[in-house]
């Protein structure tokens, strides 16, 4: 669940705010698209994200085929198969499909990670966001500046 207004306040309509729920599907886990929308609701009043009394203005639904790689048991294992694979065969496998890791699959993410990829490519730096995603999910960013990359290969 995202508080999806927060990022905008165009994704609410004016005196509201707004949620956004994700929910994943699998053959182990099927979901009835019919009563999906009031079985998330009854999930947020359940968990208290919208109170009892809330009044529901409107409601939206997309299915996505794809729109996560799903984490599972020995995906790492594997990826530690793949990824170097590929490497030796000059492919860097990056992003939301390419990395296939859930953790580090946001937008904001997946274009670190391509910058990363390059910056490795060319032997500026290593790749921090894929191969140590709680390292990046849990610090503030304080030292990385495309400036900064700038700056450097300018004094080159």
């Amino acid at each position: 669940a995202t508080v999806f207004s927060n990022y905008s306040p165009n994704n609410a309509p004016e005196g509201h705010w707004s949620l956004m729920l994700e929910v994943s599907e699998s053959t182990h886990k099927p979901v009835d698209q019919a009563t999906l929308i009031e079985e998330c609701l009854k999930g947020c009043y359940a968990s208290d994200l919208l109170a009892e009394d809330a009044v529901v203005v409107s409601k939206w639904h997309k299915r996505l085929a794809q729109g996560y790689p799903t984490p599972f048991i020995g995906r790492n294992e594997l990826l530690m198969q793949v990824q170097p694979t590929l490497a030796k065969h000059n492919v860097l496998s990056r992003g939301r499909f390419g990395g296939w890791k859930y953790e580090v699959a946001n937008q904001d993410h997946s274009m670190m990670q391509g910058v990363e990829a390059v910056e490795a490519a060319l032997g500026l730096n290593e790749e921090i966001t894929y191969w140590n995603p709680n390292a990046v999910n849990t610090a503030r960013n304080v030292g990385r500046r495309l400036s900064m990359l700038v700056d450097e290969q300018q004094k080159k």
